[in-house]
């Protein structure tokens, strides 16, 4: 029985359904699962609960701010936490601070982990964290690789007037998004907002890491070429990118 590392955010909206989505799925599969927690922080880690709000309410306006703040206060209040959804399956999970401290690799490594997955991680993985699992570490991004690498796909994809996207993931490496991809598979949008098009990536994204677990377990699989001359990368998007995106007909909700 392989044992898999899932590194995700305790995050309601978007994560906590995929991410005991696909626990189940990989436990169903003969899998033996870890899930490491880490906390949620969509602007970052340096910028705290305030700074977070602010900066969400001068890029994306009033509207999207409510919308979202409510979604979340719902979530929170409704639904389990993470780590309660882990609990009541009687899943393994460490809460992580630092991925890359040696506390928490020794941690890893004395669990027995053999392939890890960061499903929406919010750390960037550094060099003694993949040299200890050298071509053992899968990330999944949802956008078509080697184009929109970076933060926030869904975003940039619909800005571009996009027909469809993608989820690809992919063997991690020292660079952003830019390892051979394992598996890709595509969405087509059509008619969808931004708010919509990250549920339906995020569940494409479950079926595609089990996918992607299960042919790196058995080792028989076919890397595709994530070229970095080809590749685009986008970073956060300022105010105006977003009165852009309404402009070209965009729809964040």
């Amino acid at each position: 029985m392989k044992k898999v590392v899932v590194l995700s955010q305790d995050e309601p909206l978007f994560l906590t359904e995929s991410v005991e989505l696909l626990v189940d799925s990989l436990r169903q599969k003969g899998f033996e699962v870890m899930v490491g927690v880490m906390g949620a922080s969509p602007f970052g880690r340096k910028f705290n609960v305030a700074q977070k709000a602010w900066h969400t309410l001068r890029i994306f306006g009033v509207y999207f701010f409510i919308f979202y703040s409510f979604k979340i206060f719902l979530a929170k209040i409704f639904q389990r936490s993470l780590v309660m959804r882990l609990n009541s399956r009687n899943v393994h999970y460490m809460k992580i601070t630092d991925v890359n401290s040696p506390n928490t690799i020794q941690e890893l490594r004395d669990w027995g982990a053999e392939i890890i997955i960061s499903f929406a991680g919010n750390q960037i993985l550094k060099k003694e964290f993949l040299n200890t699992w050298p071509r053992k570490i899968l990330n999944v991004h949802t956008a078509k690789l080697p184009k929109y690498r970076g933060l926030m796909p869904a975003f940039w994809v619909m800005k571009h007037n996009e027909c469809d996207t993608a989820v690809s993931v992919f063997l991690v490496d020292e660079g952003i998004d830019s390892g051979p991809i394992l598996v890709q598979n595509n969405h087509k949008i059509v008619e969808q907002s931004h708010y919509e098009l990250i549920k339906n990536t995020k569940a494409l994204a479950v079926v595609s890491a089990v996918e992607a677990i299960e042919k790196l377990a058995v080792g028989k699989f076919h890397l595709l070429d994530n070229d970095d001359e080809a590749s685009t990368y986008f970073g956060f998007p300022t105010r105006d990118d977003v009165i852009e995106f309404k402009k070209r007909g965009g729809k964040l909700i």
